[in-house]
């Protein structure tokens, strides 16, 4: 179920993607799974030691949002850190 906080929506979690897509997405991210570093790091140390941690001078990084304002209201567990800018880690 999917529905915030609470998971009362009749919505299934199939509402939130198409499996099709979905499978075509895992298995483009397969072909590059060597490539690929998963990490649970906070995502200010991250994004300003990305290069040293890449070994590279462009890596490409994703951070899953926390949904800083709206983390209260979805989650158990919520971000509650301060709001860092890009400019703010170089």
């Amino acid at each position: 179920m999917i529905g915030s906080y609470s998971q009362t929506s009749s919505y299934g979690l199939s509402a939130r993607f198409n499996r099709e897509e979905l499978a075509a997405r895992v298995q483009r991210i397969g072909k590059n799974a060597r490539r690929v570093e998963i990490r649970n790091d906070d995502a200010a140390f991250l994004i300003a030691n990305a290069q040293e941690i890449a070994g590279s001078d462009a890596p490409l990084i994703y951070v899953d949002p926390p949904y800083y304002r709206k983390g209260r209201d979805l989650y158990y567990d919520f971000y509650t850190g301060p709001i860092i800018s890009s400019s703010e880690t170089r």
